[in-house]
């Protein structure tokens, strides 16, 4: 049964019948609204997950490149030095990249 059916049994104000269904209607609205806005966070969702696995992708092969391009220094041992002490004794000296 239809609602409109429903309220014309009880013999309604015609005003109060027309406020039901205006009322009806637009939680009709809302709730394709809500659809709508829904479906607009799902895509921008899906827009940042793609946009994420991009700036991943960009992130590994830069790292890629920077291995190639500068694996000979920095896998390089670092170099050792002796220093003699004092006492006549050897000290090394590992110098490194750390300014601390």
């Amino acid at each position: 049964m239809d609602i409109a059916t429903k309220l014309a049994q009880f013999n309604a104000d015609p005003a109060l019948t027309q406020w039901v269904m205006a009322q009806l209607n637009g939680a009709g609205l809302a709730q394709a609204e809500k659809a709508a806005l829904q479906d607009q966070l799902r895509r921008k969702e899906h827009d940042l997950h793609v946009k994420e696995c991009k700036i991943q992708a960009l992130t590994l092969e830069l790292a890629y490149h920077k291995r190639l391009k500068f694996s000979a220094k920095a896998e390089a041992p670092r170099p050792v030095f002796r220093v003699r002490t004092k006492t006549g004794r050897a000290c090394p000296i590992i110098f490194s990249d750390n300014t601390t």
